[in-house]
């Protein structure tokens, strides 16, 4: 934590900044994830996980709703009107309690209701439990949004990791207390959830306590950003992007429904077709889904970054921006998905030492890693459209994608030689088309900038540092007595030779970060 304030000091609000602290912050929550799942699961035991997982679940659809949006609408309206930031704020803290408050009350009051629905009812404690954590992740939301609109990731950042380490800490705890006790598997739950609104609490409170800088009043006023005006900006902005978020969530509950039912039509008995699905969702999705989500802590500091430079109609500062945003995309997901790929087998037995669903994983994982670079690149071109004021446009390419991976699910999945092999496809063509959407959506709001040069070097440089690692991994490392050292010692040796590369060949460039770090910004 230390390093991260230390490194941030000189030049916090730069993009090139922002994005190394939200990338370390992410890896550092998925590390404590790690940390925390493992104990619990043995603390909990499968049953005790399952009550768990419903109140979680509950919660984070809730946290969709309500957060994804508005710090997105946040970030935006304050370049857009600067000189009222602080009205912004105080707006969006009023919007934010509203909704959190609403959603925190309905889950504590509807508990009972809402476990009898996901036929779980003895989950109704740990909903209750979790009530809290709605509320205090909306506040922190728009704390959130506020200080990624002024360019500083670092409270993002570090309220993410205390919010991590905060539910590893007290929800342990509270379980082993809950056990001391002798509960049973239903309260052992509810306070391990306990644990996790506790956690959130004290992330919020960082936020609450974190010196803002940002809020002086300024001399200069904006007197056309009334209330009422602000606040419709704010929906306008909030309420499309919120939905796209919760489209992607709906059309992976209708995925969950058409796989088991259409493995069935296509002739596997139901406990084949949930051992296929189990395989694909436990160990094939979590993989794919490492790096979009590192990815994500590109993007999103892109869109504070655009919209100061589009409010300043600075056109080069725009290109710049993009060009390096899309450079670095296509160094980051070109190697990454090609060395899943080819190193997939060996990947799946490193985390799953003597799973027997390897052998059924194995062509899934090729597959869908695949997907990497279009997915990571419909995060990067929805954050470009909601940066130029069109939040809509997202929305409608993800509903269009999404409508078509559920056709080509149910035409696929019931064809017995296809099977499972038809979720990694679908997925592909659904992030194909959302992403050639975007791209033309871009295309037309965006100023021109070229980055097919960039695409075909990254390519370039994604296979021979593969290759090469494949090579030294055959040659060398495969004979070591541990073979997890061997395979690690192989993605290490891919990641290095594809940055050496790529530093020669320019696509990672000192000029980028020292041009983004010069400080154009107009102090308001």
């Amino acid at each position: 934590m230390v390093l991260i304030r230390s490194a941030i000091n000189k030049q916090r609000n730069t993009f090139a900044t922002g994005a190394a602290v939200l990338v370390a912050s992410a890896i550092l929550v998925k590390l404590i994830g790690v940390c925390y799942k493992i104990p619990l699961v043995h603390l909990l035991g499968t049953q005790g996980m399952g009550y768990f997982n419903t109140a979680y679940d509950v919660y984070a659809l809730l946290c969709i709703v309500s957060t994804t949006g508005l710090p997105v609408a946040v970030s935006t309206l304050i370049n857009r009107y600067p000189y009222s930031r602080k009205r912004i704020f105080e707006i969006s803290v009023c919007l934010f309690f509203t909704f959190g408050l609403i959603g925190a009350l309905a889950v504590f009051f509807s508990a009972d209701t809402i476990a009898s629905w996901l036929h779980a009812p003895m989950a109704a404690q740990s909903l209750r439990f979790i009530a809290p954590a709605v509320l205090f992740v909306c506040l922190s939301s728009a704390f959130r949004g506020y200080y990624q609109a002024n360019r500083n990731m670092v409270p993002t950042a570090i309220s993410q990791v205390i919010e991590a380490a905060g539910k590893l800490l007290f929800g342990i705890a509270f379980a082993h207390v809950a056990l001391s006790y002798q509960a049973g598997a239903a309260s052992t739950a509810a306070f391990a959830v306990l644990g996790l609104s506790v956690g959130m609490l004290v992330s919020f409170l960082y936020l609450v306590f974190c010196p803002k800088k940002e809020l002086i009043h300024s001399t200069q006023q904006d007197n056309t950003a009334s209330v009422p005006l602000l606040m419709r900006h704010m929906l306008f902005t909030a309420f499309p992007v919120t939905l796209g978020a919760l489209l992607s969530g709906v059309s992976k509950v209708i995925d969950l429904s058409l796989i088991m039912r259409r493995l069935q039509d296509a002739g596997f008995v139901q406990e084949t077709a949930v051992a296929m699905y189990g395989c694909y969702s436990a160990m094939v999705v979590p993989l794919f889904g490492l790096v979009p989500a590192l990815f994500s802590s590109v993007a999103l500091p892109l869109v504070p970054h655009l919209c100061n430079a589009i409010a300043r109609n600075d056109a080069k500062e725009q290109v710049n921006l993009l060009g390096l945003t899309f450079r670095w995309w296509a160094v980051i997901t070109l190697p990454s998905s090609l060395g899943l790929s080819m190193l997939s087998r060996q990947i799946l037995q490193l985390l799953f030492p003597g799973a027997g669903e390897i052998e059924i994983a194995v062509p899934l994982l090729i597959l869908i890693s695949v997907s990497i670079p279009a997915s990571c690149l419909i995060t990067l071109t929805s954050a470009v459209l909601q940066a130029y004021g069109h939040p809509w446009l997202p929305m409608i390419s993800t509903a269009i994608g999404s409508v078509a991976k559920a056709f080509a699910l149910y035409a696929l999945c019931a064809k017995p030689d296809i099977g499972i092999l038809a979720a990694p496809v679908s997925t592909w063509l659904c992030c194909i088309i959302t992403v050639c959407l975007n791209l033309a959506f871009v295309s037309a709001v965006a100023p021109t900038f070229y980055f097919l040069k960039s695409l075909t070097q990254s390519l370039c440089t994604a296979v021979v540092s593969i290759m090469t690692a494949a090579i030294l991994y055959r040659l060398v490392l495969s004979h070591l007595p541990l073979q997890s050292i061997g395979i690690l010692g192989t993605i290490l040796a891919a990641i290095c030779i594809c940055f050496t590369i790529a530093y020669k060949c320019g696509l990672i460039r000192i000029s980028d970060i020292k041009s983004i770090t010069h400080n154009k910004e107009k102090d308001f």
